[in-house]
């Protein structure tokens, strides 16, 4: 398929990467390893093209080139069909490539442009197209994973234009190490070393990309060799004899008949199954190596060149094989016959590392690809959440947007919360961790801030799970409206329904410093850290960071504290936090050392709030007075009213006594009425509140089998299902209202009968 169509425009809007590297060769490593990138630079929610170029000899400079053999060559006319209907199927291929013009235009279609894989930077063939020569903007150029080919370069010309190239990249990487060395060598320049495009595809989603064969035997040796070391095929005869299993061949060289039986019309889907389902592979072929890991098929790898070969390509096998602890599965160009050949793979370990570079390198390609696009700093403090850690980061590494360093911060738990943790750092590089005493949890977000090096922060509880497109979300409110904080009325909890709110619905506003401060204390804007999202700049310049005296309100009083000089706020509504109910967090516990420190928290913002008002002063008045109310419920729910007692008392009275300021703030009139009951039986009202709480909790879908949502099947609604369902509830709303209000007396005797209620309450301990 050949396509163009200019970034923003067209059928899609997602960014579009060009790809330069081999595909018109009809060789498996080759073919399989283009279709991976393109894979890869797909799942990462780019759309990709290979740069339709064929090499037609002009731009070629030899250094001894030379085909690796001069044995006649096997044809095969149903491989090379079946070759160029995989190429037709799995890649998307632009405007044929010929001359400059043809180059130059790919700067205006194209936003990111990859060099590799392959060996498209070997010297002995030394092409500055892979190189991207004609790219303008040398921001958008990216290495994934090229080769050299050899460890050295014999040429200095040749050199010394590789080097002045490579210079230019933005982001660096190739797949062996011995070209991180010469890259050093030549520019100074640290590279990065990942897997081959065929890595970073497990054998699930090579699975998904070729059909499974329908021959399932597992009683052959399959052998493919590129070289013609006469040496390997006295080894494959030696195998056959001591195993008794036969010998299959995909053909290269004519004479290959002589040691087993050749399979025709192999192309690259047929070489993938011939490996899956081979017992075991012996091949010289680096690809080869690469499947039979891929498939866990036990192999032995043969040196196709001699160590003295000036154009040995032996490296990149060794160093795969290094890394993955395999080096004793190769063969050397001259070994004599061994007598074992039965030694197992340690599949197990193997497949380990192999996860590990696998996501190294998808963070690579990810965090390229998106060189333009801020970092965002992930702070995540832990503490006893060995049950939850995992799910949260998943969440976090699964985002749409890949430009993150994840912080987690093990605040001396004693649990194998840090230890989980660092099996995240090991398996992804974006995920740092901080190990230090425990010091609650101000304490942690303050040593996140300390390491954050993003341009924005944004704060996840380690309970906690966030939707794919949180962070695009929410990038998208403070970068769209310039502010320097930006946040989302509506999370997922044990309180809320789900809202389905999508794009038409969501009314984003700029709410004042004053009408967000106000808010907190009304609940209608959101009181904690996180579901919100700021400019790392911004909390830097002005000393943000929490009070680690306060061991409740922490998070409320660091975001009073940023409200007083952030400016406007952007206020979204889209439901993408999932506030997960963790019946063993803090804020549900009755340690009441800690509850108490709220109130030194509304001390420490009335004294140092430079925005003040009226209204704001009546919230917070409110407020506070329904934290009583809140703490007094806590002691409720755990059944120890007696052990704390006298905090009873305390917090009972300091509602009664505030009733009348109270009612004065600009608080919903439910909340207001919830109040007054509260004061005339706190009891039986709390209890109510609890009641209902734990009502909707069992009855919550959102809360339904952990699972957010989401990840959960969505029912199909007709067009006018919403608005019925709206007028439903505003249905029930309004009887609800009329009943309560008519059940009201006058308002003059009900302040009457309140009035004598309060006195009794003072003075006797009852009502009349």
């Amino acid at each position: 398929m050949h396509s163009y169509s200019r970034r923003g425009s067209g059928m899609s809007s997602r960014p579009k990467v060009a790809i330069a590297t081999w595909f018109h060769y009809h060789n498996y490593g080759t073919a399989l390893q283009v279709a991976a990138m393109s894979a890869a630079i797909k799942s990462l929610g780019f759309e990709p093209e290979v740069v339709n170029y064929i090499p037609h000899g002009t731009r070629y400079s030899d250094e001894k080139v030379t085909d690796w053999s001069d044995l006649p060559r096997v044809r095969d006319d149903e491989r090379d069909q079946k070759f160029t209907g995989f190429i037709k199927e799995k890649l998307s291929l632009t405007k044929e490539c010929i001359d400059d013009q043809d180059f130059e235009n790919l700067n205006s279609h194209f936003d990111y442009f990859v060099a590799g894989s392959d060996q498209v930077w070997s010297p002995v063939v030394f092409d500055p197209r892979y190189y991207l020569d004609y790219v303008k903007d040398n921001r958008r150029k990216i290495s994934y994973a090229p080769s050299f080919g050899v460890a050295a370069i014999h040429r200095s010309d040749i050199e010394t234009k590789i080097a002045a190239l490579i210079s230019q990249f933005s982001a660096l990487s190739v797949r062996e190490d011995a070209g991180r060395e010469l890259i050093q060598s030549m520019t100074d320049l640290e590279a990065s070393r990942v897997v081959d495009p065929t890595l970073l595809l497990t054998y699930s989603d090579w699975q998904k990309v070729i059909p499974k064969s329908s021959q399932e035997s597992k009683s052959y040796i399959l052998c493919y060799f590129l070289g013609d070391n006469q040496n390997s095929w006295e080894h494959v005869k030696e195998i056959s004899r001591m195993t008794g299993l036969a010998v299959k061949i995909v053909p290269v060289f004519e004479r290959d008949q002589a040691y087993g039986e050749l399979q025709y019309g192999v192309g690259p889907s047929e070489f993938f199954n011939l490996i899956d389902d081979a017992a075991l592979v012996l091949t010289d072929s680096f690809h080869g190596t690469i499947f039979a890991i891929l498939c866990s098929t036990p192999f032995y790898t043969f040196e196709r060149f001699h160590r003295s070969d000036p154009i040995s390509q032996n490296s990149r096998v060794e160093s795969l094989l290094s890394t993955l602890k395999l080096a004793s599965r190769i063969i050397s160009y001259d070994s004599p016959l061994l007598e074992d050949y039965t030694k197992k793979v340690n599949y197990k370990r193997v497949h380990h590392i192999l996860e590990r570079e696998r996501l190294q390198s998808k963070a690579f390609l990810g965090e390229s690809l998106q060189l333009d696009e801020p970092l965002v700093s992930v702070i995540v403090p832990a503490y006893k959440v060995e049950g939850y850690i995992a799910n949260c980061l998943d969440s976090i590494l699964d985002q749409e947007y890949l430009n993150i360093e994840v912080i987690v911060v093990d605040d001396g738990s004693p649990d194998h919360s840090g230890r989980i943790a660092d099996e995240y750092a090991v398996r992804d590089q974006r995920v740092k961790v901080v190990h230090k005493e425990n010091g609650g949890l101000s304490s942690a977000r303050n040593a996140g801030l300390d390491r954050a090096k993003g341009t924005y922060v944004v704060f996840v509880d380690s309970d906690d799970l966030i939707a794919p497109g949180f962070i695009t979300y929410m990038l998208g409110l403070i970068k769209n409206y310039d502010t320097n904080i930006a946040a989302s009325l509506n999370s997922y909890n044990e309180y809320s329904d789900e809202l389905n709110i999508g794009a038409l619905d969501d009314k984003v506003e700029l709410y004042s410093p004053e009408r967000a401060i106000e808010g907190i204390y009304a609940w209608t804007y959101p009181l904690p850290v996180w579901n919100k999202i700021y400019k790392r700049d911004f909390i830097e310049e002005n000393g943000l960071r929490f009070r680690t005296e306060l061991l409740s309100a922490e998070g409320m009083t660091f975001n009073i504290m940023a409200l007083q000089n952030s400016g406007p706020v952007a206020v979204g509504k889209r439901q993408l936090y999932y506030q997960t109910f963790n019946p063993n967090s803090a804020t549900r516990s009755t340690d009441i050392p800690r509850w108490e420190t709220c109130f030194l928290a509304y001390k420490y913002q009335r004294r140092h709030s430079k925005i003040r008002n009226t209204r704001i002063s009546r919230a917070r008045s409110f407020h506070k007075l329904w934290n009583n109310a809140a703490i007094a419920r806590q002691i409720y729910k755990a059944g120890e009213e007696q052990k704390y007692r006298k905090y009873l008392r305390r917090y009972i009275r300091r509602l009664r006594i505030g009733l009348f300021s109270a009612m004065f703030a600009d608080i919903s009139i439910e909340k207001k009425r919830q109040y007054w009951r509260v004061v005339l039986n706190p009891r039986k009202e709390l209890d109510a509140i609890s009641r209902a709480e734990a009502e909707h909790i069992r009855n919550s879908e959102v809360l339904k089998d952990g699972v957010p949502p989401w990840k959960k099947p969505r029912p199909s609604l007709g067009p006018s299902a919403p608005r019925e369902m709206t007028s439903e509830v505003l249905e029930r709303e309004n009887a609800r209202l009329a009943s309560e209000i008519a059940s009201f007396m006058s308002i003059k005797r009900s302040f009457r009968l309140l009035l004598g209620n309060i006195k009794r309450r003072i003075l006797y301990g009852k009502n009349r």
